[in-house]
């Protein structure tokens, strides 16, 4: 499987704060306040199935506001006959919340900044430069995961770099060392988009195996024969603990040949 295709099934864009909101990335880069109606249509039909928010309330609500009135619904007002809503208590609540979460991930900056502008713009050519070792690799990886494409927030530069080549060097053949290190950088993005995304609260104190792309299980490190005989049979699989601040004396754990580029992109096994 190439990589556009993984991250076009699997790889979505984070907020760092656990909340069922999807924010259409064209509308993250306009301030809630100007959202126009059909961008508050955008915005409710992006949620309303894991919000369950009928049709007819989105017609309601997208008769009567925009953005700028959208962010000063409450309960109190969908529900009352004098708000002109006049919503059932459990969509009112439900629409409520969602207002609620989405002035949190304005606060986060996620949403249209002072300048109009989303705080965490997507990566460009010029961002990614610090990761390439040969001109076009950037362009490269833009290719592969598309323009919008934003970093984890909480994703550390050391293995920011080590997705980059990992998704630029792809190679379809399974045997493969590109193979490996593609699949790992993949399954490094999703842990730090679960991170990002609060899918590991609970387990503060223990480590995370992912493999391909999902949570494969919770528990103390896997070390020695044991471990690796697990991780062998999961190419590309990584362990990483939850809390970071243990990353000092870590590193994701892959069943992999480790290997140097030449400065032609050649292969040299270490």
């Amino acid at each position: 499987m190439s990589s556009e295709s993984q991250v076009s099934q699997t790889y979505a864009q984070p907020l760092p704060f656990p909340t069922m909101m999807v924010i259409p990335d064209n509308l993250r880069m306009k301030k809630v306040e100007e959202w126009d109606r059909a961008d508050l249509l955008e915005f409710l039909n992006a949620n309303k199935a894991k919000y369950f928010i009928s049709d007819r309330d989105i017609q309601v609500i997208g008769d009567k506001v925009a953005g700028t009135n959208f962010l000063d619904l409450t309960r109190k007002i969908l529900t009352r006959k004098s708000g002109g809503f006049e919503l059932p208590y459990a969509p009112a609540t439900r629409i409520a919340d969602l207002v609620e979460e989405l002035k949190t991930a304005r606060g986060f900056g996620l949403v249209g900044g002072p300048d109009g502008k989303s705080s965490n713009p997507p990566e460009t050519r010029e961002s990614l430069h610090i990761y390439e070792r040969q001109p076009g690799q950037a362009q490269k990886f833009l290719d592969c995961m598309g323009k919008n494409f934003r970093w984890p927030s909480s994703m550390p530069e050391l293995f920011k770099s080590q997705a980059f080549k990992g998704i630029i060097y792809a190679d379809d053949d399974e045997e493969s060392v590109e193979y490996i290190d593609n699949v790992a950088a993949f399954n490094l993005l999703s842990f730090y988009d679960k991170l990002d995304k609060g899918d590991f609260v609970g387990h503060e104190n223990e480590w995370v195996v992912i493999h391909n792309q999902a949570v494969e299980r919770f528990g103390p490190e896997l070390k020695g024969d044991e471990g690796a005989d697990i991780l062998e049979a999961m190419p590309g699989a990584i362990q990483l603990p939850v809390d970071q601040s243990r990353l000092s004396c870590s590193k994701p754990a892959k069943k992999t040949v480790d290997s140097k580029r030449t400065a032609d992109g050649s292969d040299h096994k270490v």
